[in-house]
């Protein structure tokens, strides 16, 4: 049994009942690429089961969870990163949400964490490279502690209007290999099949965001955000608000080659409207 054939066992069926009934709207006659050539390129014995799970599990990880508490006519900036996380525990259905910060947060999510912080307390610099994660670790990993803070963390960015999506999103662990040179080619193939499973999928749902009369902002994280939002729009001829940065986990720390990505989203937005990203201000500014 290829990918394809595992995907469209856990999803064909399913689909269109379980999209949130606000967001339905946006995804009218679209559904995952089960055609997608990739797909057929990773077979039986490559991967493991898929996650997250097309309905919610013990944890309330599922497929849907990036729309959990905020509608479409509500999102003011949309956060586009590239895949759930690569381990199983982490990924929850939401960009970038880490459901196992407990056992130590996401190098990703660091690097957001860090951009969070300064654009609260430009004092703390926790955004100039990859060590400002020291300046923060002790507050974020307290705050963190608990599964339900960073649940709460999310939630309330949704009630802000961020959505965060990723452009595929479903993801299926690699079977286990003798070199990290094979398991990193196997990965990527991976990487590539959900992609084009998704690609219809993401493509309308940036397309509708973006036709909005007050489109929101695209905070684009990576060259697969960047294109996507190009393709999505290359038939409009309004301008699209957008940030571009290097995904937090792009080489060399490529990330904080750019001014912090958060501060730019904020100016667009303008001071009134700008977004409280810093999950614990208070704490920070206490130690400052």
């Amino acid at each position: 049994m290829t990918l394809k054939d595992t995907m469209a066992n856990a999803l064909e069926a399913g689909w269109a009942d379980a999209v949130p009934l606000s967001w339905r709207q946006e995804f009218d006659n679209v559904s995952p690429d089960f055609t997608a050539h990739a797909l057929n390129k990773v077979q039986e014995g490559e991967f493991s089961s898929p996650y997250p799970s097309l309905l919610p599990d013990q944890n309330q990880r599922h497929l849907f969870r990036a729309f959990r508490g905020i509608a479409p006519n509500q999102v003011r900036v949309c956060v586009i990163g590239q895949d759930p996380y690569p381990e199983r525990d982490r990924a929850t259905g939401r960009a970038f949400e880490d459901g196992a910060a407990h056992s130590g947060i996401a190098i990703s999510l660091r690097r957001l964490l860090q951009s969070a912080v300064t654009v609260s307390n430009q004092n703390q610099k926790a955004d100039e490279n990859a060590s400002g994660w020291s300046l923060i670790r002790d507050d974020a990993d307290q705050y963190f502690s608990e599964t339900e803070a960073m649940t709460m963390y999310f939630d309330r960015l949704a009630e802000e209007g961020v959505l965060f999506l990723n452009a595929a999103w479903t993801f299926t662990e690699s079977a286990p290999l003798p070199s990290k040179k094979e398991l990193k080619y196997r990965r990527d193939r991976i990487q590539r099949a959900h992609a084009a499973l998704w690609k219809p999928v993401t493509l309308r749902l940036i397309k509708r965001l973006a036709e909005r009369d007050d489109p929101p902002v695209f905070l684009l994280l990576g060259k697969k955000a960047k294109k996507i939002l190009s393709t999505a729009t290359k038939r409009d001829k309004k301008e699209i608000p957008n940030v571009y940065c290097p995904h937090p986990t792009a080489r060399k720390g490529a990330y904080f080659n750019h001014r912090n990505p958060l501060a730019q989203v904020n100016e667009i937005l303008k001071p009134a409207a700008a977004v409280k990203w810093s999950p614990f201000d208070d704490e920070i500014n206490e130690h400052a």
